[in-house]
């Protein structure tokens, strides 16, 4: 019976030992291979917040990476009231997560959510230690690592903060920014004035009877540096929202990609020519009564 236990034990141990092994062979191949295979070839915004409901105070953060110029700006936020979509109603910025984490939302209504709290296309959501601190580079490297491996079972989210990450790795430190001071949601105007979509104009159609929408949704593409060329409503409603936009035109098609995040349900794209000739413009987003009612 002991020979049986041992040998049980020697079996065990060497399973754990070749696991640990093999997993730091993997670690390690990412980490020389990692600026190829998981490179940022986009404008990305993560927003770094924590999803503990008890704590007093949580920090929250913005990042904002732009691989066109190798820089990246880091600001805290200040706490701020937000309006919540699903008629939550208010809530101080930092509670939002942790509201949404209780109530078990998806992915994709989180980031809806708190794209339309902080006027920002929230790309991703990193969960973070509520006293945890962002205010240098290895700072930012450790909070994007380490959330990168606790999302491994969402394999597409992991990746999508291993590319972050790896970014920041190669950026010059002059040439990542961290605010001092802490800014309002009113106040994060980083892109402000800057164009990445110079070659897609949008129009926005607001179908529903919600008023002031279409303005609102275009209020957000130009502080996250969209062309709005037309902002309208239409009698024809829209049960859900839509893209208008051809297919092949690379710039519309990035643009779309980042703007889905405004949605929380799957957004109807479709091609129709004489729609983007009617309203003079590439993108035309028609908002839909799926989004009305969650506002």
């Amino acid at each position: 019976m002991t020979k049986l236990i041992l040998k049980i034990l020697k079996y065990f141990l060497i399973t754990i030992t070749t696991t640990f092994g093999l997993l730091i062979i993997l670690l390690s191949s990412v980490w020389v291979v990692g600026p190829r295979l998981f490179a940022l070839d986009n404008f990305k915004n993560i927003l770094f917040t924590s999803s503990e409901i008890d704590s007093p105070k949580s920090q929250i953060y913005m990042a904002y990476f732009f691989p066109s110029t190798s820089e990246i700006t880091v600001t805290p936020l200040k706490s701020s009231q937000v309006s919540v979509l699903g008629g939550y109603g208010d809530y101080e910025l930092e509670r939002v997560y942790p509201l949404l984490t209780m109530e078990r939302k998806k992915n994709d209504f989180n980031l809806a959510a708190l794209s339309w709290g902080t006027e920002t296309l929230v790309d991703n959501i990193a969960d973070i230690k509520p006293n945890a601190l962002i205010s240098n580079k290895k700072q930012l490297q450790q909070q994007l690592w380490t959330t990168a491996l606790s999302h491994i079972a969402n394999p597409q989210e992991s990746i999508e903060l291993l590319k972050a990450f790896f970014f920041t790795r190669s950026v010059p430190t002059e040439q990542i920014t961290f605010e001092d001071n802490y800014a309002s949601v009113d106040e994060l105007n980083i892109l402000d004035n800057v164009v990445l979509y110079e070659g897609c104009s949008v129009a926005v159609v607001n179908t529903t009877e919600k008023t002031g929408l279409a303005l609102k949704v275009s209020d957000i593409l130009e502080k996250n540096g969209a062309i709005v060329i037309r902002v309208t409503d239409q009698n024809s409603p829209y049960q859900l929202s839509t893209f208008s936009f051809d297919s092949e035109h690379g710039s519309c098609q990035s643009l779309s990609q980042r703007l889905q995040v405004l949605f929380p349900s799957k957004v109807t794209k479709q091609v129709h020519h004489q729609l983007q000739q009617e309203y003079r413009a590439d993108l035309i987003i028609f908002i839909g009564k799926d989004l009305a009612n969650l506002i």
